[in-house]
């Protein structure tokens, strides 16, 4: 399998969003995640379409394809002003060409309560969203740590509730590990809704977002011979803003040095 190596936008913080495509692409990379902070700027432009548009245009003058987009980060979906204001934010991600959309199933104390006390109202809310997603794209709900979030049953059922195939799963290797979840096995279990990837490890103490093989415990080796071995189409995306408080030139070589690591991570068997 082709790793699809990524990086979140928003590690070249401080700079527009133009400018940190031109960073992205002068370190190498050919995909990005379109992260929160970005989709903030540009909302606040005016017309989500159009902006988008522009945004997309710009991306593809430097080779770069934006086809991962995290979704407004605090976004509720227990709150229907929120599900209202997330379709403005898939009309903008959609005209930048993100077809793979991050979004946070859940905010606290909602992720802390048994599943079936919200699932209708998830359900709800989902597909109030679905029915405004265009064909070819998809809602990927991310796993947030949960003590439900230990495998990805209860993000399964809740797909099949809503009984769209426009939505997937977005793992989020940093979050499983502070439940104590096996990255292998929940790719096992994920199959082919797994549409989307946030590459990050941590301690295991809180969510410390650093590149894979640092002080971390996500046993990276075990999770790259699943993922190799299934027929995951989506982008190896690295969200780490812990490696970003760097001066620049040091977060330039970070990002060259993890399509080195990346290589490795597509190599193991």
């Amino acid at each position: 399998m082709e790793l699809k190596v990524s990086i979140w936008s928003h590690y070249f913080h401080g700079r527009s969003p133009e400018e940190k495509l031109k960073e992205i692409a002068g370190c190498g990379y050919r995909y990005a995640e379109l992260s929160t902070e970005d989709g903030d700027e540009l909302l606040s432009r005016g017309d989500p379409e159009k902006t988008g548009e522009k945004f997309y245009a710009e991306a593809k003058a430097l080779g770069v394809s934006l086809l991962q987009g995290h979704l407004m980060l605090e976004a509720d979906i227990l709150n229907q002003g929120h599900v209202e204001g997330l379709k403005a934010w898939i009309t903008l991600f959609y005209a930048a060409g993100v077809r793979n959309m991050v979004l946070h199933y859940g905010r606290y104390p909602s992720t802390t309560l048994p599943p079936d006390r919200v699932l209708s109202q998830r359900v709800r809310a989902l597909s109030a969203l679905v029915d405004v997603l265009p064909k070819d794209a998809c809602i990927c709900l991310e796993n947030l740590g949960s003590p439900y979030d230990k495998d990805c049953t209860h993000l399964l059922r809740l797909i099949d509730a809503v009984g769209s195939d426009q939505l997937g799963l977005c793992l989020d290797t940093g979050h499983l590990n502070l439940c104590g979840g096996d990255p292998a096995a929940y790719v096992v279990q994920a199959g082919s809704r797994l549409r989307a990837l946030h590459i990050a490890d941590n301690e295991g103490f809180y969510d410390q977002h650093m590149m894979p093989y640092g002080r971390g415990t996500v046993p990276w080796e075990r999770f790259m011979r699943a993922l190799n071995a299934s027929d995951y189409q989506g982008l190896f995306n690295y969200e780490i803003p812990g490696e970003c408080q760097v001066p620049l030139e040091m977060r330039r070589e970070k990002l060259r040095y993890l399509q080195k690591v990346a290589a490795y991570m597509a190599s193991i068997r």
